[in-house]
Order: structure tokens, then C-alpha cells, then sequence
């Protein structure tokens, strides 16, 4: 899996609300913030 990087639709409040992008093979990973580890 590539490096998770933020999106840029992301607010940039410095809150914990953003959503975290990766590259898999040939699909894309999404994740939280609020929950990284699930």
C-alpha cells in the first residue's frame, strides 16, 4: 500500500476531521481520521 496523504476536500481547521487517501494496487483506500487504526 502507498502512503496515506489527506485529501484535499479536507477542511483545514486543524480539527480531526478529515478524510486520508492510499493507493492499492488498483483501487483506493479511504480512511478517517477520527478512527485511523480501523
Amino acid at each position: 500500500m502507498g502512503a496515506w496523504r489527506t485529501s484535499s476536500y479536507s477542511g483545514g481547521s486543524g480539527q480531526n476531521s478529515c478524510v486520508e487517501v492510499a493507493p492499492i494496487d488498483t483501487d483506493t483506500a479511504v480512511r478517517d481520521t477520527k478512527a485511523r487504526t480501523r
